[in-house]
């Protein structure tokens, strides 16, 4: 599987500048974006696995941290305007959130090998849709093949 902060699937190019503008990237995938590049590298999906409610929580804690760790961070040369900077960042970042601005998930996939079964996976996307079932989980309109999902077979 794989895990990223994403763009929500509505997200704008402004909405999502405190990230893009403090961080490596002008663009940010969505989860559907990794959905058809999953896809298309023959990926076969089993579950994704909204986690966005968590975030605002993620983002939180990275601010007490800034402030926990500030005087060990100045002694290792970290600059308080960098310190103050990223802070703010993090601290846009939750009302963006809270208005769908960015996404967290997890993303479930296997690659197919033929003429095996993978009992396996076949178990873990049962347990992922069971478990976002039981507690309300969103997928922000991502859907999987359910229960026709055919058997992402193991490998050697």
């Amino acid at each position: 599987g794989l895990t990223d902060i994403m763009a929500g699937e509505g997200a704008t190019p402004d909405s999502l500048k405190t990230f893009t503008d403090r961080n490596a990237t002008s663009n940010m995938a969505r989860p559907s974006d990794y959905l058809k590049a999953t896809a298309a590298a023959g990926l076969q999906y089993l579950a994704y696995i909204d986690m966005t409610h968590h975030l605002n929580t993620y983002l939180k804690a990275m601010v007490a941290q800034i402030d926990i760790q500030r005087e060990a961070m100045r002694a290792q040369g970290v600059r308080d305007e960098f310190m103050d900077n990223f802070k703010a960042s993090l601290l846009e970042r939750i009302p963006a959130v809270k208005a769908g601005s960015f996404a967290w998930g997890m993303l479930v996939v296997c690659k197919p090998l033929p003429g095996t079964a993978s009992p396996t996976a076949l178990a873990l996307a049962d347990a992922l849709r069971a478990a976002q079932g039981a507690i309300g989980l969103p997928t922000h309109g991502i859907e999987g093949p359910g229960a026709a999902l055919s058997p992402c077979p193991s490998g050697p």
